[in-house]
């Protein structure tokens, strides 16, 4: 690797290895129907609380992962640290080749994640007037986990 991509590679790389580690320990707890017994039984208000918690972490961390490469703020460019910048950071040292497959599994990830988008933009990371009183006509998609493991994999 280029040691002048070293860094932020290695920082794009512990986001996604984080959003693992949240969503193996979320899926791990929750998935388990005696492990949610259990805990609806002795914490089920601190347990919802905590489920919440954990989605909402595991929403944000994808979501700032299928940021774009940069954004501006106040029209300065600001870089991104995710997954868009890393495509961008190693494709002048690869092969068109990688570089077309990078971008082709970079798109199935960011349509894949579109729902869990939707939750980022009008719940988890922005309180949306028309989401939080209920005024719009479209409600928050369903997500099954099956689309969170696909995204990991992916």
């Amino acid at each position: 690797m280029p040691p002048e991509i070293v860094a932020e590679w290695n920082a794009i790389r512990s986001a996604v290895c984080e959003v693992h580690l949240f969503w193996r320990f979320h899926s791990d707890l929750c998935g388990n129907v005696q492990h949610v017994t259990l805990m609806e039984e002795i914490l089920l208000g601190p347990f919802s609380l905590i489920r919440k918690a954990f989605l909402f972490n595991i929403t944000m961390a994808i979501g700032s992962l299928m940021d774009p490469a940069e954004t501006r703020v106040s029209g300065i460019p600001r870089p991104n640290l995710s997954l868009e910048r890393a495509v961008n950071l190693v494709k002048p040292h690869c092969a068109d080749q990688l570089n077309t497959k990078l971008g082709q599994m970079l798109g199935d990830l960011k349509a894949l994640c579109k729902p869990i988008e939707v939750w980022r933009n009008r719940r988890v990371g922005h309180s949306d007037k028309e989401m939080v009183l209920c005024l719009g006509d479209a409600g928050l998609p369903q997500i099954e986990g099956e689309v969170f493991e696909k995204a990991l994999e992916l």
